[in-house]
């Protein structure tokens, strides 16, 4: 209805990262946030993301690339 999922977070987001910032996902399910943050951190930053199911883990891979994401790196791993 509102055009994006958890729309305060997303602003709480904004406030505190900044181009060139690297963030850690931890537990980054199918990777709504960390597509967030890749374009928060911009070309210069990173997103490790984080997510251990595999199934999650899979859709994780495939939102990064529908959403052309090159600076987020999910690796398939508790933390």
């Amino acid at each position: 209805r509102e055009g994006c999922w958890a729309a305060d977070d997303i602003e709480i987001f904004r406030e505190h990262i900044q181009p060139g910032d690297m963030v850690l996902d931890v537990g980054a399910n199918i990777g709504h946030h960390a597509v967030v943050f890749s374009k928060l951190v911009g070309d210069a930053g990173m997103v490790m993301a984080f997510e251990p199911q595999t199934q999650m883990f899979q859709l994780l891979n495939a939102n990064c690339v529908i959403n052309g994401r090159r600076n987020i790196v999910p690796v398939n791993a508790a933390v």
